[in-house]
């Protein structure tokens, strides 16, 4: 699986698991379509129970994708795929929300759920095994995905050894990505970010909440896909000038925090370009709260 691949499989899961949660009925709609087509070790018996239970669902708020999550899902997905193992826990005993906590902070310490699916070819059939949860008595992937009360996810995917391909999602109520998440990454993880937010269909492009001009004292706000100054076209997210240092010519330099439609941020960290053209990140975003 290339990276390129990978990524946009995660981005897809997330997508998948937002349609559930945003249509809960639609998506019963869709299974009793399919249900003479699924296999199980149940019977037909779980497929209709899957259905019940998402027709008595109300609609949900999507999940918003954290950078920190989903690099602790890719800790589990190294860790387990090559030995072919499989669970919550990692070879060092190490559990979901200890492996979430090295790259934020949780609202408390066990304040985390996590699913695991294995040998699924395509995002759909891994939200498909996760909402039927044939052969798993409490039904516990199925309620972790129908849990109104979480907000936030991470996923990573990857080969397994055993089942060929494994996904992780990791879920919480709150979470705050840590900077150093993404300096300690390098240049890659706010690309991660970029293409996480800005490819999953929740993320859109930010009316222009300008205010001032050039010579306003290096603070204004612009749409990354406005103006002659934008340095990132495809990003979803908005640009602020600050004299955190200087560009060549003296004036301010372009930092960058990722918003929702709303203006609201999902990535609560300034990130600027560096001479090879990559992002990294500069400091934490305190406009964030003023925004």
């Amino acid at each position: 699986m290339s990276l390129a691949h990978q990524d946009s499989f995660e981005s897809q899961v997330l997508a998948e698991l937002n349609q559930v949660r945003s249509n809960p009925s639609a998506y019963a709609n869709w299974l009793s379509q399919i249900k003479r087509s699924i296999r199980t070790m149940e019977g037909p018996g779980v497929i209709d129970e899957a259905i019940h239970a998402l027709r008595a669902t109300e609609p949900m708020l999507p999940l918003q994708r954290s950078v920190g999550m989903s690099v602790a899902a890719g800790d589990h997905v190294k860790d387990q795929g090559p030995r072919g193992t499989i669970g919550h826990t990692d070879s060092n005993g190490v559990g979901p929300c200890q492996r979430v906590s090295r790259y934020g902070v949780l609202s408390h310490p066990q304040a985390c759920s996590e699913n695991v699916s294995y040998g699924m070819a395509t995002p759909q059939d891994v939200v498909r095994q996760l909402i039927v949860d044939d052969g798993v008595p409490d039904r516990g992937h199925r309620r972790i995905v129908l849990n109104p009360r979480l907000a936030i996810a991470g996923v990573a995917c990857g080969a397994h050894a055993r089942y060929q391909t494994m996904c992780v999602i990791d879920y919480a109520r709150t979470y705050q990505d840590r900077a150093e998440t993404f300096s300690n990454l390098g240049t890659e993880s706010p690309k991660v970010a970029l293409s996480g937010y800005c490819n999953s269909g929740k993320v859109t492009r930010p009316k222009s909440v300008r205010s001032g001009g050039q010579d306003a004292i290096y603070k204004f706000w612009m749409d990354f896909s406005r103006g002659p100054e934008v340095q990132y076209p495809t990003a979803c997210g908005r640009q602020y000038w600050a004299k955190e240092g200087s560009s060549r010519d003296g004036n301010a330099t372009p930092l960058v925090y990722l918003v929702d439609g709303s203006g609201a941020c999902v990535v609560p960290y300034l990130f600027t370009q560096t001479k090879g053209g990559a992002l990294k990140v500069v400091r934490e975003a305190s406009e964030c709260a003023a925004s």
